[in-house]
């Protein structure tokens, strides 16, 4: 199975730790520095533009990285 990925897939990577908190991200008019930012959160596994310059982002973690991730997400958006 590794081989075949090799030929098709540039990167891939494994996420193997217990989750505990998953948090879902709806933002609209987000410009490039909030996203800038929300990417330097090392959990975030996924980010979606939507139409009418709206944003998903998920964000999965363990639960002593939430309050941490929390604030910094309070920062950005406020």
């Amino acid at each position: 199975m590794i081989t075949l990925l090799i030929g098709l897939v540039d990167a891939f990577y494994t996420y193997v730790v217990r989750i505990t908190f998953r948090i879902s991200l709806l933002i609209h008019d987000v410009n490039e520095d909030v996203v800038k930012e929300l990417t330097s959160i090392p959990t975030l596994l996924m980010i979606s533009c939507l139409h009418n310059d709206k944003m998903y982002f998920y964000i999965v973690g363990q639960k002593h990285m939430f309050v941490k991730i929390a604030e910094f997400i309070n920062t950005l958006i406020v």
